[in-house]
């Protein structure tokens, strides 16, 4: 069985509606959409995104494992803030 199929079949699970588009490099694809939610575990896109994305990788950690991950752009702004008051 494909992944196409796989996720098809997830998302009739859920009854969700949506395309499931299977491409060599996913990259430009995301990127020209404007709308949509995209899924993706490659943390360049999801920086450079400004849509929606499910990141597949941070979620099967969070899910299966229970581990909540540190949001580190956070903690740089923050640190970035206490490095000017100084």
């Amino acid at each position: 069985r494909n992944h196409k199929y796989q996720i098809e079949e997830l998302l009739k699970y859920n009854k969700l509606e949506g395309k499931v588009h299977v491409v060599r490099s996913a990259d430009m694809k995301i990127k020209e959409h404007t709308s949509g939610l995209f899924a993706t575990s490659d943390s360049e896109i999801i920086d450079q995104c400004t849509n929606p994305i499910l990141d597949i990788s941070r979620h099967i950690i969070e899910q299966r494992y229970k581990s909540e991950l540190c949001n580190l752009r956070a903690k740089l702004v923050l640190l970035s803030n206490a490095n000017k008051l100084r």
